[in-house]
């Protein structure tokens, strides 16, 4: 039987998770120093909508029955995300290039969400193509099994949690 995870969703509160659950690093201090959020909503999404968590370190999204359409794109430097579904997790990892154009606003980066799915979507910048020539938007993907519960109390416990998953993702040593 797979475990249910459970995780942080602030102010000390903790509810079992929806199975589906996207979580966006944001960076730290003093390391970045410049602004890494970027970030365009579209007109139906709702900041005050419960599956979201804007916090210090992650920006989460549940994906949940019930609810309506919600989307954000993000100019997103920390060059990965990771994605919670059922009992496993799934890491996708990308480039942004700094001072390229991207659609959307600047975004390298967008997800959607309503009742029935969570996206995850990378971009790459713009480019104008003539005719033969071509582009490559590279996407690095691991999925992991997850063998143990997760209980996370805090986002330094989530970003605990994530850390062996991320070295073995290649993305932090």
């Amino acid at each position: 039987m797979p475990s249910v995870p459970r995780d942080y969703l602030g102010a000390g509160q903790q509810e079992p998770a929806a199975t589906h659950r996207l979580v966006l690093p944001l960076g730290e201090h003093p390391r970045d120093l410049l602004p890494n959020r970027a970030m365009i909503l579209w007109p139906y999404t709702d900041m005050s909508d419960p599956r979201w968590h804007f916090g210090r370190d992650f920006i989460m999204l549940r994906q949940s029955e019930g609810f309506g359409p919600t989307k954000l794109g993000l100019a997103h430097s920390e060059s990965w995300v990771a994605y919670i579904v059922d009992d496993s997790l799934f890491i996708k990892s990308f480039a942004f290039l700094d001072g390229r154009i991207y659609a959307d606003g600047g975004c390298n980066f967008e997800t959607f969400a309503n009742s029935e799915i969570l996206e995850i979507e990378t971009l790459s910048p713009l480019k104008t193509l003539s005719p033969g020539e071509e582009i490559t938007h590279i996407e690095d993907w691991c999925l992991f099994p997850i063998e143990e519960e997760i209980l996370i109390e805090s986002e330094e416990a989530l970003a605990d949690w994530l850390s062996p998953y991320l070295q073995k993702a290649g993305i932090i040593s």
